[in-house]
């Protein structure tokens, strides 16, 4: 019998939201890229969730990937430093 268990870190942050921006935050995450959606399957981020508390305005983000290196090397990728310029505007 074989067992194989699959370790992951669960990685959370937060993040700033503009005021009034609510609604264009939620179009521009409902219309994700599908080139941003290949990039995080292959950087093996899994359960990505980002929750808005709407007093505050502050994103919740929290993450699983089974190695940090992995999310260490994202903000080098030109597709997520596209996605950040895009959402820069309203964060």
């Amino acid at each position: 019998l074989l067992t194989i268990i699959k370790i992951l870190i669960e990685i959370a942050f937060k993040m700033k939201l503009k005021a009034g921006y609510e609604q264009i935050y939620q179009q521009r995450h409902d219309e994700i890229w599908p080139e941003l959606v290949d990039l995080l399957k292959d950087t093996q981020i899994q359960n990505y969730s980002i929750f808005l508390d709407e007093e505050t305005l502050f994103l919740f983000a929290i993450l699983w990937i089974p190695n940090q290196e992995y999310l260490e090397k994202l903000p080098e990728n030109p597709v997520m430093q596209k996605w950040w310029a895009y959402m820069q505007d309203i964060m």
